[in-house]
């Protein structure tokens, strides 16, 4: 798997970075606040989740590649996507709600209203959905791949 990229950022736009590495281009899903955090150009480091999602009906793949600033925020947005109901659809909209932080604070302590403002966020959903992501990190929920950024260990 690919766990970080470093080259030269080609492209820097809402939702979505280029990193060049030895000639390819990887396109990047980013946050508002990975978006901020990178410069304007030169050479940048990005850790990655890489996602394959399948659609059932037609067997079709779709391949992802997310990109985050700190192994925190990768860490975070692997237990939004652990909870169901969560994609990384939203769990990236969710991300650039606010800092990681203030997310984790807002989500164990309840407070919807960090919540109901990220686009995907259904509010019928809401209680049982915030008790799942509540739960997931509140349990320190370990990451997906082994040894990704040391969390649970």
């Amino acid at each position: 798997m690919i766990d970080s990229l470093r080259g030269d950022l080609l492209v820097k736009g809402e939702g979505h970075a280029v990193v060049e590495c030895h000639g390819v281009g990887y396109l990047l899903q980013i946050s508002s606040g990975t978006l901020a955090a990178l410069p304007a150009q030169g050479n940048v480091r990005l850790l990655v989740h890489y996602s394959v999602s399948v659609d059932v009906r037609s067997g079709q793949s779709e391949h992802k590649l997310f990109g985050f600033t700190n192994a925190e925020e990768r860490q975070f947005f692997r237990q939004l996507i652990e909870v169901q109901g969560v994609s990384a659809t939203i769990g990236m909209s969710i991300m650039g709600a606010q800092p990681v932080e203030r997310l984790r604070s807002a989500i164990l302590n309840g407070d919807e209203s960090v919540l109901r403002s990220v686009k995907g966020h259904r509010p019928q959903a809401g209680p049982a959905r915030g008790g799942r992501v509540a739960g997931q990190i509140a349990q320190g929920a370990p990451c997906r791949s082994a040894g990704c950024c040391g969390h649970g260990q």
